[in-house]
């Protein structure tokens, strides 16, 4: 029997059609395969990450600093609104004439030698007032910071405390984490310098310092240091103040100033901003 009548006979069309519905199908198989690859290697990266770090969306850091969001930055500028240093005097009048800071603390950042025990190292330094560990709230991992007697000059003006502090990296980097180094002596640029502390690793102001030393001024001293001495000033403000509180308290305080010493205050004035965020 000629059964070629019982199927029904393929228009010019039909082939064409159920070419492009074979291609879509094979295209179709190949996005879902690429997008089921895709899917597992971003299951993939992020299990990794969670393993190695503990996870990829970490909360912040915590800051190094007691009450960080209470720590400001006083910056005095020029008329023209260049940064300049902050001369003795300055300081001491901001000091003692404000009434919205817990503490301030004058800082400058110097190069020094270490030699001995190793290559010579070029390293920065921060020379610091005796305020300034109590200030920012970070205990040192090992020993002690500055006492206030070392912070002051010696019958020859040079700072009576011959002692140093140690960034936690250059411990752990030059002397291999040696708890021993307490209380050894470092020769830095020349000076045999006694170690009395190692501020913990999450500890890095002023950015890139990696020893600390005494500023070695005493009241009398600072009021005889221009702004040349290059000093930098932070602070701790009293709970509750605002920064616009500041902001106008240390204007008027500037401008008593610019009275007091007016061939060196002129037109100056006083910028607050967070220490860290």
């Amino acid at each position: 029997m000629d059964t070629s009548l019982s199927r029904p006979r393929r228009s010019g069309i039909a082939p064409v059609a159920w070419q492009l519905l074979r291609d879509n199908l094979r295209r179709w198989r190949r996005t879902a395969l690429l997008a089921s690859a895709t899917f597992a290697l971003a299951l993939g990266a992020i299990a990794g990450c969670a393993v190695l770090s503990g996870g990829c969306f970490l909360p912040p850091k915590p800051s190094p600093y007691r009450d960080h969001e209470r720590l400001v930055s006083l910056i005095k500028t020029s008329p023209t609104g260049d940064e300049e240093g902050v001369s003795g005097a300055d300081f001491l009048g901001w000091r003692e004439g404000n009434s919205v800071f817990e503490q301030l603390a004058a800082y400058t950042v110097r190069w020094y030698s270490l030699t001995g025990g190793g290559e010579p190292e070029r390293l920065m330094c921060g020379r610091v007032s005796a305020d300034f560990f109590p200030l920012l709230g970070t205990p040192p991992a090992l020993g002690r910071t500055f006492l206030p007697e070392e912070d002051r000059p010696d019958k020859n003006g040079e700072r009576a405390g011959q002692v140093v502090v140690l960034s936690y990296t250059l411990w752990q980097r030059r002397f291999g984490s040696d708890p021993a180094l307490i209380g050894k002596k470092l020769t830095i640029d020349g000076d045999g310098l006694t170690v009395v502390g190692i501020m913990p690793s999450n500890f890095q102001f002023p950015e890139g310092c990696e020893l600390w030393m005494p500023l070695g001024f005493d009241d009398e001293t600072l009021r005889l240091k221009d702004e040349s001495a290059g000093l930098k000033v932070i602070a701790r403000l009293k709970h509750g103040v605002t920064l616009p509180q500041v902001q106008a308290e240390m204007g008027a305080i500037a401008r008593r100033l610019e009275q007091q010493h007016s061939g060196t205050n002129t037109g100056g004035k006083v910028m607050i901003i967070r220490l860290h965020k």
